[in-house]
């Protein structure tokens, strides 16, 4: 992706300090942007409210979302991939509530990024 001019950046409700948690139990590699109460995530109609019962089988497995996210609003952001280019235009999206199919095939994001790269060969 640095190759090709390209930053890597995810974005989470979580307060800071369990993002750089979770960056570094996973050892990522990039930066962990807050979205503090889904005010960007909301800005783009990405954010769901957690039901009630969702909301007690995430207690009873002791993951306490809003102490997570610093508020007490269950709700989270809908899983996405977004390519943006330099000048704030979307070249990219896919956007799926599933979390399992939420984010893009990392090749179909690859070649996104070589089709726009000023650095490609031949440009």
């Amino acid at each position: 992706m640095e190759a090709l001019g390209a930053a890597f950046v995810a974005v989470s409700p979580e307060k800071p300090e369990f993002a750089q948690l979770l960056a570094d139990k996973q050892k990522l590699t990039f930066p962990v942007l807050t979205d503090r109460e889904n005010l960007i995530g909301r800005k783009y109609g990405l954010v769901y409210q957690l039901s009630s019962e969702v909301k007690a089988i995430a207690l009873n497995f002791g993951n306490d979302i809003s102490k997570r996210n610093g508020s007490d609003k269950w709700e989270l952001p809908v899983p996405g991939t977004f390519v943006i280019d330099t000048k704030g235009v979307v070249r990219f999206a896919q956007v799926d509530p599933n979390f399992m199919t939420g984010r893009a095939n990392p090749e179909a994001v690859l070649d996104i990024l070589t089709k726009l790269s000023p650095h490609r060969e031949g440009k």
